[in-house]
């Protein structure tokens, strides 16, 4: 029985199951397996009047308290719930029948065991030929890999081959440079013995002078108390306790008409030291020395410790002059540039000292930087850089 829009339906003796057919439309029957009809959605509700909603409700077990918008809302949930519960009978019928199988002939089932094995036959064929894509595409990356190993091997040995290559160059190159500058140093050897040949040198003890100084000007030493070399001024400032003293030694002394003094004062010449004849090595006074413990040992057991830098170094001197003899006649020892040189007489006296001394010591102090000829400044830095010099502690 369907709703009337234009009166009430007479529903006082008709449960909701009743209503819910009486609402359900007559529709078409679908071919489709699996699919239920569901709930009309032309229901108006409004018609009902409120004693008949909780009537059913109330048939129902659902709470017939609350506004008119509760009361519809609760029997919609009803009906709802109804035709879940009858969609879901439904399809458990369409299952159902869908589950009866007909019985097969003898010949269907040849049919079907034939399609079958064909379907079979077919799958492993494609998994053979999908085997065979699998494989090839798997030996054609292998190959690409294979190649591209081989090509980066390839750039790898023409890298190395250039690299090599690079450092027989700069092999050659540094070969030619060192030769290039052994053969200049020769040359510079040779010239700057030709100079040294035609070079001599002069002692001047300044010292020695001021002594000499104060001998003439004051004998009884009791008029001066300093003398200095001053180098601005090209000589010497002498300092008297009294004004009077300075007069009596400057008096009506000027410009024009100064007062002059002679003075009995001897030094040696000596020949400058030629190349050929010299051997040189880093002093064992010199702050970097890497055994100048050692040096400093022997300076203590000559009772020389406290002693002024130079008085320590001439000491040194004095015992190269006696140790160094029995190699040759020697004509000076001195120190340049933190080294301290032997002049011998000759170039013979030269291989005679490097054959006896090159592996021993001097007093127990090892040779540093042991060389022949004259140190250069270049020597100075290759020595420092072997034996760097200890750095001065700055003022906190």
């Amino acid at each position: 029985m369907k709703l009337s829009t234009t009166s009430k339906p007479d529903i006082s003796n008709m449960s909701l199951d009743d209503i819910i057919k009486s609402e359900k439309p007559k529709r078409k029957i679908s071919k489709k397996k699996g699919k239920a009809p569901t709930q009309p959605s032309d229901v108006d509700y409004e018609k009902f009047s409120d004693e008949q909603i909780r009537a059913e409700l109330k048939k129902r077990g659902m709470p017939v308290k609350g506004s008119r918008v509760k009361l519809v809302a609760r029997l919609k949930h009803c009906v709802r719930q109804a035709w879940e519960q009858y969609n879901k009978q439904m399809k458990k019928g369409t299952q159902t029948q869908a589950k009866k199988k007909t019985k097969l002939t003898a010949e269907q089932r040849q049919k079907i065991t034939e399609e079958n094995e064909a379907n079979r036959l077919a799958k492993l064929k494609r998994k053979l030929e999908n085997k065979k894509k699998a494989e090839a595409m798997h030996e054609e990356l292998e190959a690409k890999r294979k190649a591209k190993k081989a090509e980066k091997a390839k750039r790898k040995l023409e890298h190395e081959k250039r690299m090599a290559e690079a450092r027989e160059r700069k092999r050659q190159k540094r070969e030619a440079t060192e030769a290039k500058r052994a053969k200049m140093e020769d040359e510079q050897k040779v010239q700057k013995e030709a100079r040294q040949s035609c070079e001599a040198f002069a002692h001047f003890d300044i010292k020695l002078f001021s002594q000499q100084i104060q001998k003439k000007l004051d004998p009884k030493k009791q008029k001066i108390t300093n003398i200095s070399y001053d180098f601005s001024k090209k000589g010497f400032v002498i300092k008297f306790k009294e004004p009077k003293h300075v007069e009596m030694v400057t008096k009506g002394a000027t410009m024009k008409k100064p007062t002059t003094t002679k003075f009995s004062l001897s030094t040696y010449v000596l020949p400058a030291p030629l190349e050929s004849h010299c051997v040189f090595f880093l002093a064992p006074t010199a702050l970097n020395h890497p055994n100048k413990a050692a040096a400093d040992k022997w300076l203590s057991d000559q009772g020389a410790s406290a002693l002024p830098e130079l008085d320590k170094l001439q000491l040194w001197f004095d015992s190269a002059l006696s140790t160094f003899a029995t190699c040759g006649k020697i004509i000076n020892v001195f120190r340049e540039r933190g080294f301290m040189i032997v002049h011998f007489s000759d170039s013979a006296c030269v291989d005679k000292f490097n054959k006896k001394y090159a592996d021993k010591s001097f007093n127990g102090v090892p040779f540093v930087f042991l060389r022949t000829g004259t140190p250069t400044k270049r020597h100075r830095n290759l020595c420092d850089k072997e034996f760097p010099r200890p750095q001065k502690k700055g003022k906190k």
